[in-house]
């Protein structure tokens, strides 16, 4: 009997564990929201992560069925005194009932507290959608700048952006990120490296390119803008070659909301073109290794105090074809 009840805080934590879940959240250049379909009416935050939840579901599935196996195997060969038995399953039953009622509690805190947070976020978002100037406006800002121009540097963007992922190198384009927004995608990069597998985006064709509108947000512009491509996502083991997850055979259509930003007190440049930039301290076109050093004079270059770069990127909708 006293072993029985030694094994009752055990059996607890072990119920806790199953009832609460386990999320996880991913935003990547490529890789949204594994295989199913997804847009405006869904929380983005929860749809990104998907394939890897439900891996892990599954995993503890499995790890359930083991364990209802290992001890109905381990309790099968031995007679347990039936009052002690009783009052065993008294206790469970009791504890499975607090428990359930605690996770429930939780479970509709934890859903409220989401709603409260997904309710602020869009009026935010409104918010600041609603403060956008035409981008039209942003030449008496900035005489230099041309709307086609960056819808072409975006799609050119995009496009390099889904090579460096692919390759799991973002040094190329180091200099289009701001500081923040490259430590979060390299550090999102580690994670394939040291499970030695390759996220492939091929067949890449940008559809579109819209700039929603600009805005200047204490000593920086910002602009929001959406992107439309087509592309084909999967991934694959880089000892066997074997894709893990997603399919090289079906095409997504993804449509994706970039914030960029540059500070107020820089003006278009165009000396080096749509898809190069050039140091602002010794004029060559600029190349920057991971320290954002540049490779000819030395320079620190912060990104963003010279070009636009990309501080956030959000997923709005996707579509398997």
């Amino acid at each position: 009997m006293k072993k029985i009840l030694k094994l009752i805080p055990l059996l607890a934590v072990m119920l806790v564990s199953l009832a609460v879940p386990m999320h996880g959240h991913a935003l990547d250049f490529g890789d949204f929201a594994g295989d199913s379909d997804w847009g405006d009416s869904r929380d983005s935050d929860d749809d990104r992560d998907s394939d890897s939840r439900s891996d892990r579901n599954s995993k503890r599935r499995s790890k359930r069925d083991k364990n209802t196996s290992h001890s109905s195997s381990s309790s099968a060969g031995t007679d347990a005194d039936p009052k002690a038995s009783a009052v065993f399953l008294l206790v469970i039953t009791a504890l499975s009932v607090a428990l359930y009622g605690g996770m429930s509690k939780y479970s509709k805190m934890r859903r409220r507290r989401r709603a409260q947070n997904r309710a602020v976020k869009q009026n935010n978002d409104r918010q600041q959608k609603a403060a956008l100037r035409n981008i039209g406006s942003f030449t008496r800002e900035d005489p230099s700048f041309s709307a086609e121009d960056f819808r072409k540097k975006l799609a050119w963007l995009y496009v390099e952006f889904q090579r460096a992922w692919q390759a799991k190198d973002l040094t190329p384009v180091r200099h289009y990120l701001t500081d923040a927004y490259y430590s979060q995608m390299d550090a999102q990069l580690d994670v394939y490296r040291k499970n030695n597998q390759t996220n492939h985006v091929d067949n890449i064709k940008v559809i579109s390119t819209e700039i929603s509108g600009w805005n200047k947000e204490g000593g920086q512009y910002t602009i929001i803008a959406r992107i439309t491509a087509r592309i084909t996502d999967y991934v694959t083991d880089d000892t066997t070659g074997s894709i893990v997850r997603g399919s090289n055979a079906k095409e997504k259509i993804l449509t994706y909301e970039w914030t960029l930003a540059r500070t107020s007190d820089v003006t278009t440049s165009r000396s080096a073109g749509t898809t190069e930039q050039t140091c602002p301290h010794c004029g060559a076109v600029l190349t920057l290794n991971r320290s954002g050093v540049c490779d000819y004079c030395g320079a620190v270059v912060i990104s963003g105090s010279f070009d636009w770069a990309v501080r956030n990127i959000k997923g709005i909708s996707q579509k398997t074809l």
